[in-house]
C-alpha cells in the first residue's frame, strides 16, 4: 500500500496539515514535531511526489499558472564568481534553454543566500516547491554540501561532488583528449605535451592523464610525462615546455599559451597549442569544444526524467551521461615543416 501523508498522520496521531507543514519546513511547526514526522516518514518508506509538491506550493501562493521551477545551484564563494568561467555560463545557458523548451523554468540559487547553511537552503527550495536541482561543479573538491537530497530529483554536472553519488552529466574528457591527440598526430606532430593542474585532472577522475597516455601508446608517440603540478604558473610551466622540447602543448587552461608567448616562445611557430575546453571567449586558438550547453541541457533532461518517474533522492544505481566534444580548428596549431 502506498504510504501517504495521511498514513504518517495516523501513525503519529496528528493532523495531515501538521505533517504537510512539517515536511515543507514551515515555521509553524516545532523542530521536535518536524523531527518526529521525518522519522516516521523514513520508517514508513514515504516518498513525496515532487510534481505534486510543486503544484501545491503554487496553489498556496495563488500562483497555480506558474511553470514548474528547477533550481540551478552554485557553491562558489561569491554570488557571481561562476560567471567568470565561460564553461559554467554555457552550462546554465543550455539548462535554461532546454527547460524553456519543455515548459519549465530554471532559477539560480547560491549558497551565500543563506550564509553557506545548505541545510537551510534545502528547506527553502523545498518550501518553494522546487522539485529538481541541477548542481554546477564545485569550485574545489573540498567543498561539502549538507542538504536533505531525498526531497529532490538531483543531477550534478561533472565529478566534483564526492560526498554523495547523484546522477551526473559530463563531457567525455577521455574522448576529448583522445580527439585532440588524434588531430595533432594526424598533422605530423610527435612531441606532444600535456599541461594540466593536478586539481583539474582530479576533478575529472584522471581522465586527462589517462587519455593522454593511451593516445601516446596508440600513435607510438614519445613517452613524455605530463606536467601535472600543484603550482600552476608561468615559472613552472614554461621551463618544462622548453626542457621537454615539445612541438605542441595540450592543456585545460588558456593561460599556458599566453605564458609561452610572453616568454618569447612563438605560437605556433615554435610550439603549437590546443585547448581541451575551447570556447570563443578564450581567444583564437585550436581545441576541443566540450559542448557545455548540451551538457546543461542533458542535465535538465535527466532531472525531468526523474520527475516523470516520481524519483527523488540519491539513486541506488546512479547513471552518468557523457557528452562528446567536437574539434575546433584555430591558428594556434600548424603542421611541422617536415610533415
Amino acid at each position: 500500500m502506498k504510504v501517504s501523508m495521511e498514513t504518517i498522520a495516523r501513525k503519529l496521531g496528528v493532523s495531515k496539515v501538521t505533517v504537510s507543514n512539517a515536511m515543507r519546513g514551515s515555521g509553524r511547526i516545532s523542530e521536535a514535531t518536524r523531527a518526529r514526522v521525518m522519522k516516521a516518514a523514513s520508517e514508513l518508506g514515504y516518498r513525496p511526489n515532487p510534481l505534486v509538491t510543486a503544484l501545491m506550493s503554487d496553489l498556496r501562493r495563488k500562483r497555480s499558472g506558474r511553470r514548474c521551477t528547477l533550481g540551478f545551484l552554485n557553491f562558489f564563494p561569491g554570488r557571481e564568481d561562476w560567471r567568470e568561467h565561460p564553461t559554467f555560463v554555457h552550462f546554465h545557458t543550455g539548462a535554461q534553454r532546454r527547460a524553456e523548451e519543455l515548459g519549465y523554468r530554471v532559477e539560480l540559487h547560491w549558497q551565500g543566500e543563506v550564509s553557506g547553511n545548505n541545510k537551510r537552503l534545502g528547506n527553502i527550495l523545498y518550501a518553494r516547491g522546487i522539485p529538481g536541482l541541477v548542481l554546477a561543479p564545485l569550485p574545489a573538491n573540498a567543498v561539502k554540501i549538507d542538504m536533505d537530497w531525498s526531497r529532490f530529483a538531483t543531477v550534478a554536472i561533472g565529478h566534483t561532488f564526492r560526498g554523495f553519488n547523484p546522477h551526473r552529466v559530463s563531457n567525455h574528457q577521455f574522448h576529448s583528449i583522445r580527439l585532440a591527440m588524434d588531430k595533432l598526430a594526424a598533422m605530423g606532430l610527435r612531441r606532444i605535451g600535456l599541461v594540466v593542474p593536478r586539481m583539474d585532472d582530479e576533478k575529472v577522475e584522471n581522465a586527462w592523464v589517462s587519455g593522454y597516455i593511451a593516445a601516446q601508446l596508440h600513435h607510438g608517440l614519445p613517452s613524455i610525462a605530463p606536467w601535472r603540478g600543484e603550482r600552476f604558473h608561468a615559472a613552472e610551466v614554461v621551463p618544462w615546455v622548453v626542457r621537454e622540447k615539445v612541438e605542441a602543448v595540450v592543456s585545460t587552461n588558456h593561460h599556458v599559451m599566453r605564458w609561452m608567448t610572453a616568454a618569447g616562445v612563438r605560437v605556433p611557430d615554435d610550439v603549437g597549442f590546443a585547448h581541451l575546453d575551447w570556447s570563443p571567449e578564450k581567444g583564437r586558438m585550436a581545441g576541443v569544444d566540450q559542448c557545455s550547453e548540451h551538457i546543461g541541457a542533458a542535465a535538465v533532461d535527466l532531472v525531468i526524467e526523474q520527475l516523470n518517474n516520481n524519483e527523488s533522492g540519491i539513486p541506488k544505481r546512479p547513471k552518468t551521461v557523457m557528452i562528446d566534444g567536437v574539434w575546433h580548428d584555430g591558428p594556434s596549431l600548424r603542421a611541422p615543416e617536415s610533415a
